[in-house]
């Protein structure tokens, strides 16, 4: 793909948009208050019999601009903190420790099946107050969203599988809804409490409520499953850097971001800009889409020296895999801690870990993640 070198923007006929791909242009894109995160309302070109699956994708804060975004995000980031984070990390060992268990006694096995997706799935479940023997539902709903999530972004219509699984997603929570007691303490139940929330930024609505469950359990899995298993793949192919992170664990906060940067599963962000503006020297007109390629600024010569070889101790590592400016994401120190969790128990417990197949990926325009990673495994 030729959006992975940097270089000044290029329009793209088949997307019928401009690509933006040096890292200072990126950088600027995700910050501009001109391009907006509202592309799902483009994609069904002001319908006014918008189908209910898109209407609940344009109720996702990733997907909405302010006050809209503020006012949802708002509600759901003291969730997020490194704070309420840091108070999940048992919680998240406890599950690493079980996954691998399971992956010792059968000597190996598909990596993402059975531990890169469960591990996040499971932790997710937990923050929401979901049962996580759902996990599989989970990934099946999930997979169906992310083929109706990615064809928002680009413009296409959508098959039925896309939106049976938003319906099933949204059957669920709101049966979930139904069934919260005073006293329940988890996110979900949260958001019901500020159903009747009134005050500056307004009222969270009952279908905003289902439509941010759904993107938290979507979001809060499918990225951090791809990360990880990306993660362990880099670590193959730099054996030298694996060793590295086996005798100096402390290094695995700044191994993580090198994981983020060169094997991070977001592979572009699309905005369109709302009126006029330029970004990186080219003049863009309103109601033209820009895609922000944050694998191509990731690996930036003028920003990361080296940029294709992985340096677990890199740094600084400025990266922008979780985006910028007020769309950062949401759950990053989530997804950090479950990945230096679940690599740093990797290394330890088997040390020996061997990638006995070719890695399948998934994605390509707007991410790639491994789907299948055989591996073969013998515990210390």
């Amino acid at each position: 793909m030729e959006w992975l070198q940097a270089e000044p923007p290029q329009w793209d006929e088949r997307y019928r948009a401009w690509v933006l791909t040096r890292y200072d242009d990126v950088a600027a894109g995700f910050r501009h208050p001109a391009l907006s995160a509202d592309r799902v309302a483009p994609a069904v070109d002001g319908d006014p019999d918008m189908d209910p699956s898109l209407a609940m994708l344009s109720r996702w804060m990733v997907f909405n601009d302010p006050p809209d975004h503020t006012r949802l995000r708002r509600l759901v980031q003291a969730a997020f903190t490194p704070r309420a984070v840091a108070r999940l990390r048992q919680s998240i060992v406890t599950a690493v420790d079980e996954l691998l268990d399971g992956l010792a006694g059968a000597g190996g096995g598909e990596l993402v099946g059975l531990f890169a997706h469960p591990l996040p799935a499971t932790v997710i479940a937990e923050l929401l107050g979901v049962p996580a023997d759902d996990r599989d539902r989970f990934k099946r709903w999930s997979d169906d969203l992310g083929t109706l999530v990615f064809g928002a972004m680009s413009g296409a219509r959508h098959n039925e599988r896309a939106h049976a699984g938003v319906r099933e997603f949204t059957r669920f929570f709101g049966e979930r809804i139904a069934t919260i007691e005073p006293g329940d303490d988890h996110l979900l139940a949260a958001l019901v409490a500020a159903r009747d929330e009134t005050g500056e930024h307004g009222a969270l609505t009952e279908d905003e409520i289902v439509a941010t469950a759904t993107l938290l359990l979507f979001a809060g899995h499918e990225t951090t499953s791809g990360l990880i298993a990306n993660g362990v793949e880099l670590l193959h192919r730099f054996p030298d850097e694996a060793a590295r992170l086996r005798d100096d664990p402390s290094l695995l906060p700044t191994a993580v971001e090198e994981m983020l940067r060169l094997g991070g599963p977001a592979g572009l962000m699309v905005r369109v800009a709302s009126r006029p503006v330029a970004v990186g020297g080219q003049e863009i007109a309103a109601g033209t889409r820009v895609f922000l390629s944050i694998t191509a600024a990731n690996r930036d010569p003028s920003r990361f020296p080296d940029p294709l070889r992985f340096d677990a101790g890199r740094h600084p590592n400025p990266h922008v895999a979780f985006g910028a400016g007020i769309h950062h994401c949401l759950g990053a120190p989530l997804a950090r801690l479950e990945t230096e969790i679940a690599i740093g128990a990797l290394l330890t417990r088997f040390p020996d870990l061997v990638v006995v197949g070719e890695p399948v990926w998934g994605g390509a325009l707007f991410g790639r993640s491994i789907r299948l990673l055989p591996v073969a495994v013998q515990p210390v």
